[in-house]
């Protein structure tokens, strides 16, 4: 009896702290938006299904491109644990049904969801951001292919940010992203641009 009673409790107050951080003030503070500004996916998002799409951002799938404008639907709580938050970000393009959920966990990603929030979109369009990007990588770009002699950002376009759990900085001269569970892809810079592409099972 007592057993249920804590486990009650301890329910209604999880109840409570994941309503209470389900704020729709959240995105657009977290951007600083003013009243109808658009809002632009950062980089490509590979995603397998649309709904099911990992903040650690693995390297499957299709894309959804660089550039897209989107509308930001929800940003919720969807699990709570004792260090982290889990959120639910979801957002469809303009003019699309489609929505599109990425799951963000504070813990794993080892950074705020304000943070997050400010890589994965952008106030800038698909032209803004392809200013001092070398027009010869556009295809390889939107086709979500990096290759040699590749820049910096340019390789954030194609590929977007590398899990931080496993690049503690992006001065690193070597980005490794995930592909599936137990394999990996390194991308070796030298003297800032893409020297060497490397996967690892």
């Amino acid at each position: 009896m007592l057993k249920r009673f804590v486990y009650g409790i301890l329910a209604l107050v999880m109840v409570g702290m994941i309503s209470g951080c389900n704020s729709p003030e959240r995105f657009p503070e977290a951007l600083q938006l003013k009243p109808n500004e658009k809002v632009y996916t950062r980089f490509n998002i590979w995603y397998r299904k649309p709904d099911e799409i990992s903040a650690r951002n693995h390297l499957l799938g299709k894309i959804l491109p660089f550039g897209t404008q989107v509308d930001v639907k929800t940003v919720n709580v969807s699990r709570v644990s004792p260090y982290s938050y889990t959120w639910d970000i979801s957002f469809s393009p303009v003019n699309s049904k489609t929505r599109y959920t990425v799951t963000f966990d504070e813990q794993l990603m080892l950074q705020s969801l304000d943070s997050y929030l400010q890589k994965l979109f952008t106030l800038k369009d698909r032209a803004q951001l392809l200013k001092g990007i070398d027009k010869k990588f556009l295809k390889d770009i939107d086709q979500g292919r990096v290759v040699p002699k590749m820049t910096r950002e340019e390789v954030l376009l194609t590929y977007g940010y590398p899990p931080p759990h496993r690049n503690f900085s992006l001065k690193n001269d070597t980005w490794i992203y995930q592909l599936k569970d137990f394999s990996s892809r390194r991308v070796i810079f030298r003297s800032g641009k893409v020297r060497s592409i490397i996967n690892m099972d």
